[in-house]
């Protein structure tokens, strides 16, 4: 890998439209906490006890994806039941994803959990957008009732799982993966799937699916494939109900929408210059939308502050973002034979990181569409060394101190730059001191190399020495960074003493 600047692709994330994906909560152990007086009335000791904790895993912003989570703890001593957790959103939020899947009702969040037994946890966590500047407000509430019949539960855990797309085209295939897994201790007899279809999805059996999956056992899984066809446009809830003959039950919501448009990003490299630090990308933007041509669509780019815009095809509105970054935004751009968009733009590297180049598009009767390549900006490390003093008077036969500096003046750390200097005839070297082991060879005081010296760091040699004559010496310093060997001189000025 070189160390002057360059850029190379890390990663590329074609974002079509979004699958939400449902997994089981974690379970989390909770300390145990100091044993109880005997003492201690028993009516307080035993309680269940809800603890609630909420995060955003960074400072929400407008367009942008926001992520958060929350853990819901039982510290006490008897396990909780009926439990449903609440969200009531201040302001319309878009999911991206959230894990487990929860009834959606609007701007209302519903999760509905079996129990919860003493010292275990479960973590939820979610990633939305929102638009405007108002915050989304999260604060989920929670209801549940103490279980003072039994401080284990052996109960079957019947838990229910659908992948599925949240978004299809009218006239293509929706295909959904039913999973049903036993998370308790108990099997479960005779599971049975009851899936009643929304108006905008068809199979051939009908409005009403039904499948037995026969027993699971502790810890097992089954699944079925339901593949649908979206024949309808519109907004519609799918309602999934599972059962067995232990009494277990749960029921499923999901959302989907059916439209006649379709928006697809891709982002593709055209052409990379690692000498100039600058690359060159183009966004091809598919905007579908039957017999008719596209109406009120949109494209925006976001270039981020490490990167630097230098030239865009054809041209887009720039606006400059409080974050530091630059959006461009193609408003009802022209579109060609198949409905497609071409935006070319040239990057140059402006600093080191990891920088995600973000696109959105935007279309009526359509889901917007996101896709992001990762470009990764490697600096350039400068290293330098220098005499604190180019020149330095002493007297013959008394000690004198000369430092000499490696400085980085790049962008990004180097690694194995190692120094030595020559001694002259007439001077004594009586000590020296570095970042690593230095130690004499004949003529040359020989220090290790360095592992690493980071961007705009100093690092400090410091050697005593005594001549042995008056006169004029020469000490050389030589500084290696690995492919080339620099020299550095100062001169010392040995007077004859009084």
């Amino acid at each position: 890998m070189k160390s002057n600047g360059y850029l190379y692709i890390a990663l590329w994330v074609l974002a079509l439209p979004v699958i939400l994906h449902a997994q089981p909560p974690a379970n989390l152990p909770i300390p145990q906490e100091q044993e109880q007086s005997e003492n201690r009335p028993k009516e307080q000791t035993e309680q269940a006890n809800a603890q609630l904790t909420t995060r955003y895993l960074a400072p929400p912003k407008p367009g942008k994806p926001c992520d958060m989570e929350f853990s819901l703890k039982n510290p006490g001593t008897i396990p909780m039941t009926e439990i449903q957790l609440k969200q009531e959103w201040n302001i319309p939020v878009k999911i991206l994803e959230v894990n487990p899947k929860p009834i959606i009702q609007g701007k209302t969040w519903v999760w509905d959990l079996l129990d919860l037994q003493p010292g275990s946890g479960k973590v939820f966590s979610a990633k939305i957008t929102f638009e405007g500047d108002t915050l989304p407000e999260f604060r989920p509430t929670i209801s549940y009732t103490p279980n003072h019949l039994h401080k284990a539960s052996d109960k079957s855990g019947l838990f229910v799982q659908v992948n599925g797309p949240q978004f299809v085209r009218k006239g293509n295939k929706a295909v959904f993966d039913i999973i049903v897994a036993n998370q308790g201790k108990a099997p479960v007899q005779q599971v049975t799937i009851r899936d009643k279809l929304p108006e905008g999805l068809r199979h051939p059996e009908g409005e009403f699916i039904e499948a037995e999956l026969g027993n699971i056992p502790p810890g097992g899984k089954k699944s079925i494939r339901l593949e649908t066809l979206a024949v309808q446009t519109g907004r519609f809830s799918q309602d999934i109900q599972v059962a067995s003959s232990n009494g277990d039950k749960k029921l499923y919501q999901s959302e989907i929408s059916v439209g006649e448009n379709q928006i697809q990003l891709k982002w593709q490299k055209s052409l990379e210059t690692p000498a100039q630090g600058t690359l060159e990308m183009v966004l091809e933007s598919s905007f579908e939308s039957g017999a008719r041509k596209p109406e009120n669509h949109a494209l925006r780019v976001e270039i981020p502050k490490g990167l630097e815009l230098v030239e865009v095809t054809p041209f887009g509105l720039k606006n400059p973002l409080k974050t530091g970054e630059t959006e461009l935004l193609w408003q009802n751009p022209p579109v060609l034979s198949g409905n497609k968009f071409f935006a070319r733009l040239k990057l140059r590297a402006t600093t080191p990181g990891d920088w995600n180049l973000h696109a959105k598009a935007s279309m009526q009767n359509s889901q917007d569409a996101t896709s992001s390549f990762l470009i990764r900006v490697e600096g350039s490390s400068e290293i330098t060394g220098k005499f604190s003093q180019p020149k330095i008077e002493s007297q013959h036969g008394k000690e004198f101190k000369v430092q000499y500096f490696l400085h980085n003046m790049g962008t990004a750390g180097s690694q194995n730059a190692s120094v030595k200097f020559q001694i002259p005839d007439g001077l004594f070297p009586i000590s020296w001191n570095g970042p690593t082991v230095g130690g004499a060879e004949g003529e040359w005081i020989i220090f290790d190399p360095v592992t690493k010296i980071a961007a705009n760091q100093n690092l400090e040699y410091t050697l005593i020495f005594k001549s042995l004559r008056p006169g004029e010496f020469k000490l050389t310093a030589e500084l290696n960074n690995g492919t080339v060997a620099k020299p550095t001189t100062c001169t010392i000025t040995a007077n004859p003493q009084p």
